[in-house]
């Protein structure tokens, strides 16, 4: 009853069964501290219903709620995630351990925050598990973390120029954070409220030192956010890459897993979605060779600018015109995130669910937006990326309604 208090059970009945599952997990699994990798149960009925149950977490939860699941350190009171803790929020299937679960965490005294050494945010060896699980990421950083997922680099051009005050091209320690408040929900609880300055924290040391002295250029901030983006998809690439001993590549099946299970698709629908894949690509002459890292980098920041693809896909869709590979490739260009033909193989191959070679809207771009947000469904609460979709919407709306007068 406590841990289905402490899950927030009271609004999760129809899966009451996962925490149950988690209950027994707990007690039969040997503890281990937050920032080992966690030993999954064994496949089966508690490992699917607590998976669910998470999933749930990820896709229904705002971003406090599941900030506070999967943190696993509490100082002076106030909840922290450790890096791999932060990886675990944004990736479907990988169990939180059952020993940190909501508002289950590790205390530590403030020293350990200001003892914590030089990290770099997600380093990770070939398989995808990280070198360095030090340091601590805030709730605030958490939100700027999900941003930076997120949203275009054009979005945190416009935003780093708001900010800058003194219009110098830098930002420091105080305006920085102005970046944090506009990310912040409207309603904190009284613990996120109270959160300290930013000196115990990962990425507040990464840009302004450990005295917050520090000038930040938006060149080094739009770096920032490259490399996090692209070390989160190498990640993820790494993790789904089971098929192929060549670990720069990735089987179209892998990355259908992948891209499925970050969108979140319901799991009863994601068979048929497989099976197209198994179908072509055993039915060719030449034998694929699967797709390369750099195609599926270039195909995320493809879905990171979806809402200006949107705009056009749109008006054929206004139309009543589908969209041919042509079409999809010339779209990716004007965005300059050119896609390779294999990725345009395998868009055609898993979302043309009635074969005829072209893409309709409902196939293709309602999936795409949830994969662009790399595990995390509840984007929309963030106030900055919230606000930037708001604006494209808007104008989205006024073309279409030009173009019926």
């Amino acid at each position: 009853r406590q841990l289905f208090t402490k899950l927030g059970g009271y609004r999760m009945l129809p899966v009451a069964g996962a925490i149950a599952a988690a209950t027994f997990t707990a007690a039969s699994c040997e503890k281990q501290g937050p920032h080992h990798t966690t030993e999954l149960p064994a496949k089966g009925f508690k490992h699917d219903m607590l998976a669910n149950y998470e999933e749930r977490v990820r896709t229904y939860s705002s971003p406090e709620r599941v900030f506070r699941y999967f943190a696993t350190v509490s100082i002076d009171g106030v909840p922290y995630m450790r890096q791999d803790d932060f990886i675990r929020s944004i990736t479907p299937g990988q169990l939180q351990p059952p020993e940190y679960r909501m508002d289950m965490f590790e205390k530590l005294p403030t020293s350990a925050a200001l003892l914590s050494g030089k990290e770099t945010l997600f380093d990770h060896d070939i398989n995808g598990n990280l070198i360095n699980n030090g340091g601590f990421i805030s709730f605030s950083e958490y939100l700027f973390l999900l941003s930076c997922l997120a949203a275009s680099k054009r979005h945190f051009e416009l935003l780093f120029q708001m900010v800058d005050e003194d219009k110098n091209s830098t930002l420091d320690a105080h305006e920085f954070t102005k970046v944090q408040r506009a990310l912040h929900s409207s309603r904190l609880s009284h613990a996120f409220a109270a959160e300290p300055a930013g000196d115990r924290s990962i990425v507040f040391r990464k840009f302004f030192g450990k005295d917050g002295a520090k000038k930040l250029s938006f060149q080094e901030f739009a770096a920032f956010v490259d490399d996090l983006q692209d070390k989160i998809v190498h990640i993820a690439f790494l993790r789904h890459n089971k098929d192929l001993a060549d670990r720069n590549r990735i089987s179209e099946r892998g990355l259908a897993k992948m891209l499925l299970k970050y969108a979140h698709v319901v799991h009863d629908t994601r068979p048929q979605f497989y099976e197209r894949v198994r179908r072509h690509y055993e039915s060719r002459i030449e034998k694929s060779k699967g797709v390369s890292l750099a195609e599926v980098r270039a195909f995320f920041s493809f879905l990171r600018q979806i809402d200006d693809a949107e705009l056009a896909l749109s008006l054929f869709n206004y139309a009543g015109c589908s969209i041919g590979p042509g079409d999809l490739q010339h779209c990716a260009a004007i965005l300059k995130c050119p896609l390779s033909p294999a990725i345009i193989e395998f868009i055609f191959v898993l979302f043309d669910e009635n074969g005829d070679g072209r893409l309709h809207y409902s196939e293709f771009i309602a999936v795409m937006k949830q994969a662009r947000n790399l595990g995390s469904a509840k984007q929309e609460d963030l106030g900055f990326v919230r606000g930037m979709r708001v604006i494209g919407q808007r104008i989205i709306y006024n073309i279409l309604r030009a173009l019926g007068e």
